[in-house]
C-alpha cells in the first residue's frame, strides 16, 4: 500500500473510536471521493477548528471567549455541574434540570501520570463560586480511582464555600440485578442508599 495511505490511515486511526481497519475505508473513501465534495469537507474542518474556542469560564467549546451558558444567568435550581470532559457534559446534561450550568475540569487528579491539581481547571472553578444564583455544585466525576480522588480534593476545597455540595451516587445499574453486581458497586449502592 502506498506510504501516504498509510500514513492518513494512522492519522484518521489515532481519532478515538476508530480502530485500523475503519480508519483505512475513510482513507480510502476520501482519496476517491470528489474533488469538490472532498475540498468542501477539508476546508469546513480548518474553518471549524479555526473558530472553535475554549470558554475562558466553563472550558466548553464557544465561538466567543464566554461561551452563551456562562453569560446567561441561573435558573431557579442554580446547579453547577462539575465534569471531567466535554463528552461527560454531552451525557449528563440530558438529566439534569434544562437551566444547569458546567465545569469542565479538563481531566482528572491522577499522580501516577502526572496529573496535579495545578493542571485541571480547578482555580477557575473557586472563582465561580460567588456567580449570582448558584445555589448547588454538583461534583460528577467518575467512580474509578482517580475520579473519587478528584471528587474527594474538590469537597475539600469547596467546604467552606455556603453552599449546597453534593456527589453523584454510584452503584447498581438501573435494570441489574445483585447477583450480576460487584461487591464495589453493591456498596457504594448501599452509601448512597435514600431513606423514605
Amino acid at each position: 500500500m502506498l506510504h501516504e495511505i498509510e500514513k492518513l490511515q494512522e492519522i484518521i486511526g489515532s481519532l478515538p473510536g476508530i480502530g485500523r481497519k475503519s480508519a483505512l475505508r475513510i482513507s480510502l473513501h476520501l482519496i476517491n471521493m470528489n474533488k469538490n465534495k472532498r475540498d468542501s469537507f477539508l476546508s469546513n474542518i480548518k474553518e471549524l477548528s479555526e473558530k472553535v474556542l475554549i470558554c475562558e469560564c466553563c472550558h466548553s467549546y464557544t465561538l466567543k471567549s464566554r461561551c452563551l451558558a456562562c453569560n446567561t444567568p441561573y435558573d431557579n435550581e442554580g446547579i453547577l455541574c462539575v465534569i471531567e470532559t466535554i463528552d461527560d457534559m454531552l451525557k449528563i446534561s440530558e438529566v439534569l434540570p434544562k437551566g444547569s450550568k458546567f465545569h469542565i475540569l479538563g481531566g482528572k487528579l491522577s499522580p501516577l501520570n502526572g496529573v496535579s491539581p495545578d493542571n485541571l481547571n480547578i482555580e477557575s472553578l473557586t472563582k465561580r463560586v460567588d456567580e449570582d444564583g448558584l445555589k448547588e455544585i454538583i461534583i460528577a466525576t467518575g467512580s474509578d480511582v482517580e475520579g473519587e480522588t478528584t471528587a474527594s480534593y474538590l469537597l475539600e476545597i469547596l467546604k467552606e464555600i455556603p453552599l449546597k455540595k453534593s456527589r453523584l451516587a454510584f452503584g447498581i445499574s438501573v435494570g441489574s440485578s445483585l447477583s450480576n453486581s460487584d461487591a464495589r458497586s453493591i456498596q457504594k449502592s448501599l452509601a448512597a442508599r435514600v431513606s423514605y
